[in-house]
């Protein structure tokens, strides 16, 4: 299985990145109704679209947290929860699909069942992930066509 992940997920998330960075790019092209090609790109572009990507990922993962009726505070206290119970020798799920039911872990009992578990986050993330690498494409596009309007910068002498 492990080998299986290995092949099929970072070649899915680069290629899921690309498409979703260029549709934001080709929509806001189409908006500003500037050329069919993008304009040059600066490193003041390439760094507004990274530090987007960023941010509206950030921001995703707290709508999570409180999509999944959890919080940072929350978050915190089951990691040390866990670390003191794993002392004192009732370890944890660490994800998987797994529950904890009354202290002990029940494993999940076919692929349906795994996918009820695990599907739903996962799909929130994707979702987030695409919707982030769209807006850092938009960003990135609309930064390096505002420098492009401008000009080029005259030399001072």
């Amino acid at each position: 299985m492990l080998p299986l992940l290995i092949l099929v997920v970072p070649p899915t998330v680069i290629g899921g990145g690309y498409v979703s960075w260029s549709a934001g790019q080709n929509f806001m092209l189409k908006r500003s109704s500037l050329e069919s090609s993008p304009p040059s790109d600066t490193l003041t572009s390439y760094g507004s679209g990274i530090l987007t990507l960023g941010i509206t990922y950030g921001l995703a993962e707290v709508v999570f947290a409180y999509i999944g009726g959890t919080t940072a505070i929350a978050t915190t206290a089951a990691s040390s929860s866990s670390s003191s119970s794993a002392a004192s020798g009732h370890a944890r799920p660490s994800g998987g699909g797994g529950k904890l039911t009354a202290g002990r872990y029940v494993p999940p009992k076919s692929a349906g069942d795994l996918l009820g578990r695990v599907g739903p986050p996962v799909l929130m993330r994707l979702g987030a992930a695409s919707f982030a690498f769209f807006c850092a494409g938009a960003v990135q596009t609309y930064v390096a066509s505002s420098s492009a309007a401008d000009g080029p910068v005259e030399e001072r002498k």
